[in-house]
């Protein structure tokens, strides 16, 4: 994936929230992306997703067939079925939608409801705890099996169960997968191969080494 020349301001404000940013996303990178709040950290990662279009600049991805997942810090959840929201009201077969919440350690809670996949959840996840809505996310990358995953400090708020779960689980399915993490947390850094420092709406920093001054992400926050 080739940036160039990225900015962006939203709509209504003249001030850019990113600023002639250049980067270069290589196959098999594990990209930390830190920086304090308000960096433009979240605003580039939708823009990588393709949920926003910059005002100037392009990103390039040079396979027209690349699958990218996202794995946010809010999750949403369909008012439907278990399996429904799993497959993203895909036709999917049961066997990979349980596989799928096996792998991500959810069938154990699946299965304490009478109607077990087949439970009807409310919009938001009523039934679900946050770790168990994150989990129904990464799920439906699982089924996904994207080449490209964009992660939002997947472990943020919550329990050290769930974190493990989550790590163990990119580690294994998603070992082969290009990744890049908005990350705040040390226990998430020390996983990424690549450090981006971004602030003031632009790349600071493209460090590739193991140890990164943490005064960067110690002021790190949403944005």
């Amino acid at each position: 994936i080739q940036v160039r020349n990225l900015q962006y301001h939203y709509p209504n404000t003249t001030s850019n929230v990113l600023t002639e940013m250049h980067l270069d996303i290589f196959e098999g990178d594990r990209i930390a992306l830190v920086g304090p709040s308000g960096a433009g950290k979240s605003t580039f990662v939708r823009l990588l997703i393709g949920e926003l279009l910059p005002q100037e600049g392009r990103i390039t991805y040079q396979r027209q067939d690349l699958k990218i997942g996202y794995l946010s810090q809010n999750p949403y959840i369909f008012n439907a079925t278990i399996a429904e929201n799993v497959a993203v009201f895909n036709d999917v077969p049961t066997e990979k939608i349980t596989a799928a919440l096996e792998a991500v350690q959810l069938m154990p809670v699946v299965q304490r409801f009478h109607y077990g996949i087949e439970t009807l959840i409310g919009e938001g996840g009523e039934m679900l705890s946050g770790g168990e809505m994150r989990r129904i996310e990464l799920a439906r990358l699982l089924l996904l099996e994207p080449d490209f995953v964009v992660l939002d400090e997947p472990v943020a708020g919550l329990d050290s169960t769930t974190e493990q779960v989550i790590q163990q689980t990119l580690d294994r399915y998603f070992q082969h997968a290009t990744r890049l993490t908005i990350a705040h947390r040390q226990s998430t850094i020390q996983h990424a191969t690549r450090r981006i420092y971004l602030a003031d709406g632009t790349i600071q920093s493209d460090d590739d080494h193991i140890q990164l001054s943490l005064t960067h992400t110690q002021n790190g926050g949403e944005e």
